[in-house]
């Protein structure tokens, strides 16, 4: 056992002072080569993804359509119709006396959007109201208009009516 020991304890002190005497020279050097950092370590290095945004959007509205169809069977509601278009989702309640099952509160915002505001406050006017809500905003290009749902409101901004991507926007 002790003749074990010395082995262990030998190559143990032989490994310490080859490394010591290996890394030694590389603390006192003060010239020399200088390691060349990868475009990755440099920051250069940019990954530019192509996203098919259509197809994002879409595929999006198929994932929104399975979850409502999720949330109509866990709840018992029948839905008539459900399908997801390239640019919105449709269904139709079979009978409007479950209406009154879909009892949550809902945010719905079109995928197509990029918005840079927290919905917070808008969340907080909706349940002070206690009703349905529509947020909008003026937007006086016509070639915007034209690319958008446009409401049409009357003076004390109750919805008259609205129409998506109107050719001749009210």
């Amino acid at each position: 056992m002790k003749k074990s020991f010395n082995t262990k304890l030998l190559f143990f002190i032989i490994a310490t002072l080859f490394g010591i005497v290996l890394s030694v020279p590389s603390l006192f050097q003060t010239q020399g080569p200088k390691v060349v950092l990868g475009l990755d370590l440099q920051g250069g290095l940019n990954l530019l993804l192509g996203v098919k945004t259509e197809e994002a959007v879409k595929t999006r509205y198929v994932s929104l359509a399975s979850q409502i169809n999720y949330y109509a069977l866990d709840e018992q509601i029948l839905l008539d119709g459900l399908n997801a278009r390239e640019d919105s989702i449709g269904f139709e309640l079979l009978d409007s006396n479950e209406k009154a099952k879909v009892d949550d509160d809902m945010l719905v915002v079109a995928a197509d959007n990029l918005l840079f505001f927290s919905f917070q406050e808008f969340v907080d006017f909706a349940s002070a109201k206690g009703t349905s809500c529509i947020m909008c905003h003026e937007q006086p290009s016509i070639e915007k208009l034209q690319r958008t749902g446009v409401v049409e409101l009357d003076a004390n901004n109750k919805v008259l009516g609205m129409e998506e991507k109107p050719q001749v926007p009210k």
